[in-house]
């Protein structure tokens, strides 16, 4: 599990540096003031003080109105929901896989086929932001019903009633991430956090045989005993490929205990989920340097 969650964390470092680079805070003499807690902080060292900051909030699932602004903005809402949600409706997303590797994987079917029918019908112009009165989105989406001649939409539409157990006869379903928003058209989502998205990712590791072998990793495998295919049970949205070589044609690249592990550049699915997980990483750490209060502490005494 060491080796899957590092490999991942250096590439989407890489990726992510200039991005935290330029968001990082100016070093200035600042008074000092209330602390706030937080997972990862950055001391900058300024004239004659220090300045505490929080800087990425991994532990605290990735905030819903980011997640819809994103599923509204164009990006996938199946890799979104493959990616950095535990549960739809109560069907469970492999949350086992939201931290180190299991020895025994539980995954249920329904969740994938609901991320796909909610793909196809966001593909059909089905998925709406919910605006509130001023206007502004308000971190929900809504799934629309088709027109009358769109039956490919009305199937997927009606798939996705039965497979949640929705009200047959609701025109529109809401996608929401309020736990308390018991409603019979309503999609209600449990979120991962940003650590949580990236130990599921870090499953989708091809780790060298010679690892396994030696027990460096955990060897998980079904509840019939068989070995979990993480490249299924992740929706295929991202591989990680490994080899004793450095590979000819890679996205990015890193060499970890005699092994080059790296994302193949024609590897599209792996591109883009890799490019969903780096803009997570840009998002919080704005959002983090947005969140007020710091605390200060002289330098050097």
């Amino acid at each position: 599990m060491r080796t899957r969650r590092i490999v991942l964390v250096v590439l989407v470092a890489a990726a992510a540096l200039a991005a935290a680079l330029a968001l990082r805070p100016s070093a200035v003499p600042v008074e000092t003031g209330p602390a706030r807690r937080g997972a990862i902080r950055e001391v900058v060292e300024g004239t004659g003080r220090a300045r505490v900051r929080e800087r990425y909030e991994l532990l605290a699932p990735v905030p819903g109105e980011t997640l819809m602004l994103l599923g509204g903005s164009g990006w996938s809402i199946e890799r979104i929901l493959l990616c950095c949600v535990n549960g739809l409706n109560g069907i469970p997303n492999v949350p086992a896989a939201a931290g180190p590797t299991p020895a025994v994987v539980r995954a249920d079917p329904r969740y994938q086929e609901a991320a796909h029918l909610l793909r196809r019908l966001q593909s059909d112009g089905r998925l709406q932001a919910v605006r509130g009165s001023d206007g502004r989105a308000d971190g929900r989406l809504r799934v629309l019903p088709p027109g009358s001649r769109d039956a490919a939409g009305l199937d997927a539409l009606d798939s996705l009633r039965v497979l949640l157990r929705l009200d047959p006869a609701a025109t529109s379903l809401e996608i929401t991430t309020d736990d308390g928003a018991d409603r019979p058209a309503a999609l209600r989502l449990r979120l991962r956090s940003l650590l949580g998205a990236m130990f599921f990712l870090s499953q989708a590791v091809d780790v060298p045989p010679a690892d396994l072998e030696a027990g460096l990793v955990t060897d998980a495998r079904m509840p019939d005993g068989t070995a979990a295919d993480w490249q299924a049970l992740t929706g295929r949205i991202f591989r990680i490929r490994s080899s004793e070589d450095r590979p000819a044609r890679a996205f990015a690249a890193v060499r970890y205990r005699g092994h080059w592990f790296w994302v193949d550049d024609a590897d599209l699915e792996s591109k883009s989920t890799f490019g969903l997980l780096s803009n997570l990483f840009s998002l919080q750490s704005a959002q983090s340097r947005a969140a007020g209060p710091l605390l200060t502490v002289p330098a050097g005494q």
